[in-house]
């Protein structure tokens, strides 16, 4: 079986996935400019996300 080429994907408020680049980008979510297989891009997301929580949650109150 081939392996099917992915990307991995943002939204705006920090969250990491990754999709069929093959498929459009689902609506609320943008390319990062990473493509490869499913582990190259999970990998990168784990090197890159650092912060689990979407952005906002945990930050000081203004």
């Amino acid at each position: 079986m081939t392996e099917i080429p992915w990307r991995a994907v943002r939204t705006e408020d920090g969250r990491y996935s990754i999709w069929p680049a093959e498929l459009p980008t689902p609506a609320g979510w943008h390319p990062t400019g990473v493509h490869g297989d499913k582990g190259e891009c999970l990998s990168w997301i784990a090197e890159n996300w650092v912060d689990a929580r979407p952005a906002g949650v945990g930050k000081a109150p203004r």
